[in-house]
C-alpha cells in the first residue's frame, strides 16, 4: 500500500512544479523573439544549429524553416551575406565561432626539430619562408633548423589565438642550442689498455661501445639487441676502469653463474676465490674483487654493499628496475648512488611505456630528467584523469631517442652490423645450480660408469639412464631461462630430447598463457610442415618447442633468430642439423646458438 504525501512533500512539489513552468515559458519566449527577428511573418521555431566556419576559407552555409506539414521555404548564406545579417540576429541565439588549430614541436635530430599541426595556407607560408625549412614527404610535416627555433616562434605568434603551436621544452634548447657543445667524437678514444686477451674478443661495434662508455665516464646504457654482446663490453668497460674495482654485477637470480663463467674466462686479473655469489642474505661479504648478486638480495644487503664502496656497478637486464615504487628498485638506486661507474646492459630498456625507463636513467644520469612529472608530461602522455596520474602513454618518442642517444644510450641492432656478425654464433649459458635439485643421485651414476668391469652392455643401459635423469634434473633451470627470453618477446626455438623436459616446457608456456607450437615423435611427418608454417607465418607463435630427433631435419624455421638446446646429444651431427632450422636460406641475420648446461650433471 503507497504511503501518503506529507503537507510538506506536497508543497515542495508545487514549488518544483512552478519553477519548471516559469523556465519552459522563458525558453518559448526567447525562441518566438528569434524567429520574429528573422522572418516576423513566419511562426515560431527553433533555429538548427549552423556548422561551425573555418578560418581557411569560405563556406556556405544553409539555414531551413521546416514547418511541421514541411519544408515552406531555405536561403542560403554565404559567409558574406550571413555576417551582414548578423546584426539582426540577438548573440545568444546563434553560436559562430573560428575553430582554432593547434600543433606541437618535437626533435627529431640534433640540429633539427619538426611541427606536427594540420594544414592552414597561411601558416604552410610562413614554414617555406624560414632558412633551412624542409617538408617531410613521408610525413607530411615540416622540418626546421633548431637555430631557427625562435624565428618561427615570432612569426606564429601573430596567428595567436586562431593557430597555437607548443615550445620544445627549455632543457632540451639548452641542451642542444649551445654553441659550445660540440658532438663528442667517441670513435677516437683510445682503449687499448683493456687486457689484451679481452680486447681481441671485440668486434668492431662492440668496440664502439666500449668507446661510448668511456665517453660518458663510465655511466651508461647499452641497449644491443641480444646477441650482439652486451655482457662482453660491459666486462672490457670494467677492465678499462681496473683502478675504481672491486665489483658488483646485479643481475636476475639465473644469471649469476653465467656471469661468473664469463669473468673467469675474459677478466684473468680476477681469480677464482676473488669472486662472491650472493645466494642467500647470509653470504658473508669479505674482501672480494666482486659480487655477483640477484636484484631481490640487493634490498636484504643493502647495508652491507653500500659499506664496499663498490666503484664499478654493472646492472644486467636493467629494466627490471622500471618500477621506481619497488623495494628493489630503490635498494639498488641507493647503492648505485656514491659508485663512479655505472653500466646498464638491456636489450629491452622499455618493455612497454617511456616510463619504464625514467628510474635507468636515476641510477646513470640523475640530473637528465629532475622531474618526474614534467617527463611524464612530455614523453609519457602524462595527465589527470578520473583515476589520478596517468603516466603509463608515450608522446614525443623521437625526441626522447635524441636525448637518450646524445647523453647515455648507445643501441644497435643484428641488421646495423650484420656485415661484421659470422653468420652463426655459438654461446654456453650455464644454468643456476639452486634450480636443480640435488645432484648426489647424479653423482651416483658418475661412479658406476668409472667401474672398469661394466660391459658395453651395461655401461650403455647406465649411460642412457644418466643422461635422462640430466634433463629430468634441468627443468626447472629451463624453464626459469625460457621464462627470461619470454619477457625480451623475440621468437626462438628450443629444443629437447626426453619427453620430461619437451612437457615441463610446454607446462610452462601454458601457464604464461604463451602462443607455441610443437614438433616431436607425436606428430605424424605429413603434418609437421604445415605445424611449422604457423610459427614461421604468424607473429603470435613466439616458441617452436621441438625434438631433437623428430625436428631436426627437413623444417624451414627462419622466422627465428635464436635456437636454444634445453639438452645436449650423442651425435654433434644431429645438434648441427637442428641449428639449421634457422640458419638456412631465407635467414636475414645472425643465428645466436644457445646450449644450457648444468654443471655437476651428464653435460
Amino acid at each position: 500500500m503507497a504511503t501518503p504525501l506529507t503537507p510538506e512533500q506536497r508543497k515542495r512539489m508545487e514549488e518544483n512544479r512552478r519553477i519548471a513552468m516559469e523556465k519552459r515559458a522563458a525558453k518559448m519566449a526567447l525562441a518566438q523573439s528569434c524567429s520574429s527577428n528573422l522572418n516576423p511573418a513566419a511562426p515560431a521555431f527553433v533555429p538548427k544549429a549552423i556548422p561551425v566556419s573555418s578560418f581557411t576559407g569560405i563556406q556556405h552555409h544553409q539555414s531551413t524553416i521546416s514547418k511541421q506539414n514541411g519544408n515552406i521555404g531555405s536561403k542560403k548564406y554565404g559567409a558574406e551575406g550571413f555576417s551582414n545579417k548578423k546584426k539582426d540576429v540577438p548573440n545568444n541565439c546563434w553560436n559562430v565561432m573560428t575553430a582554432p588549430l593547434t600543433g606541437t614541436l618535437s626533435l627529431i635530430a640534433r640540429d633539427r626539430f619538426i611541427c606536427y599541426i594540420g594544414f592552414n595556407q597561411r601558416l604552410n607560408d610562413i614554414f617555406k619562408s624560414i632558412p633551412g625549412s624542409s617538408f617531410d614527404a613521408h610525413k607530411k610535416k615540416w622540418t626546421f633548423p633548431l637555430d631557427q627555433y625562435e624565428t618561427l616562434k615570432k612569426k606564429i605568434e601573430p596567428l595567436a589565438p586562431n593557430i597555437t603551436v607548443g615550445n620544445l621544452p627549455k632543457s632540451v634548447l639548452k641542451m642542444f642550442s649551445n654553441p659550445n657543445k660540440v658532438q663528442n667524437d667517441f670513435k677516437s678514444i683510445d682503449i687499448s689498455r683493456i687486457e689484451p686477451a679481452l680486447f681481441e674478443c671485440l668486434f668492431p661495434f662492440q668496440k664502439e661501445g666500449v668507446q661510448f662508455a668511456v665517453s660518458k665516464q663510465g655511466k651508461c646504457l647499452i641497449a644491443d639487441e641480444m646477441g650482439l654482446g652486451k655482457t662482453l663490453q660491459a666486462l672490457a668497460v670494467a677492465d678499462y676502469y681496473h683502478e675504481d674495482w672491486p665489483i658488483l654485477v646485479i643481475c636476475p637470480s639465473s644469471m649469476r653463474f653465467q656471469w661468473q663463467e664469463e669473468i673467469l674466462r675474459y677478466l684473468k686479473k680476477i681469480p677464482s676465490y676473488g669472486i662472491i655469489i650472493v645466494t642467500t642474505s647470509k653470504t658473508i661479504l669479505e674482501d672480494p674483487k666482486v659480487v655477483i648478486i640477484s636484484y631481490d638480495l640487493v634490498a636484504k644487503l643493502k647495508d652491507a654493499l653500500k659499506k664496499l664502496q663498490f666503484g664499478v656497478i654493472i646492472c644486467d637486464e636493467s629494466h627490471s628496475l622500471k618500477n621506481g615504487k619497488t623495494v628493489r628498485t630503490k635498494s639498488v638506486l641507493e647503492v648505485a648512488k656514491k659508485a663512479k661507474r655505472v653500466i646498464l646492459l638491456s636489450g629491452t630498456p622499455a618493455l612497454s611505456r617511456p616510463i619504464e625507463l625514467y628510474h635507468q636513467f636515476k641510477a646513470i644520469a640523475p640530473n637528465l630528467f629532475p622531474d618526474k612529472v614534467d617527463y611524464g608530461v612530455r614523453y609519457c602522455d602524462g595527465k589527470q584523469d578520473k583515476f589520478g596520474w596517468n603516466d603509463t602513454g608515450s608522446s614525443h618518442l623521437e625526441e626522447l631517442k635524441v636525448i637518450l642517444e646524445d647523453n647515455v644510450m648507445i643501441r644497435r641492432f643484428k641488421s646495423d652490423v650484420l656485415d661484421q656478425l659470422p653468420s652463426k654464433i655459438r654461446q654456453v649459458v650455464y644454468l643456476n645450480p639452486e634450480s636443480l635439485p640435488s645432484t648426489k643421485g647424479l653423482a651416483s651414476f658418475e661412479k658406476q660408469l668409472q667401474k672398469e668391469q661394466m660391459d658395453g652392455k651395461e655401461k650403455r643401459k647406465t649411460l642412457l639412464s644418466y643422461y635422462h635423469e640430466t634433463g629430468k634434473a634441468k627443468v626447472k633451470g629451463i624453464c626459469d631461462y625460457v621464462d627470461q627470453l619470454l619477457e625480451q618477446g623475440k621468437k626462438f626455438l628450443i629444443f629437447a630430447h626426453h619427453r620430461d623436459v619437451l612437457d615441463g616446457i610446454c607446462e610452462m608456456l601454458e601457464k604464461k598463457q604463451t602462443y607455441y607450437i610443437r614438433i616431436d615423435g607425436s606428430v605424424q611427418s605429413e603434418d609437421r610442415k604445415c605445424v611449422a608454417d604457423q610459427f614461421q607465418e604468424l607473429d603470435k607463435f613466439r616458441v617452436a618447442v621441438l625434438s631433437i630427433t623428430a625436428a631436426g631435419v627437413g623444417l624451414t624455421l627462419t622466422s627465428a633468430q635464436l635456437v636454444v638446446f634445453a639438452e645436449l646429444f650423442w651425435n654433434p651431427g644431429h645438434l648441427l642439423q637442428a641449428e639449421d632450422r634457422a640458419h638456412r636460406i631465407g635467414q636475414k641475420s645472425c643465428v645466436l646458438v644457445q646450449y644450457l648446461i648444468a654443471n655437476g650433471t651428464a653435460d
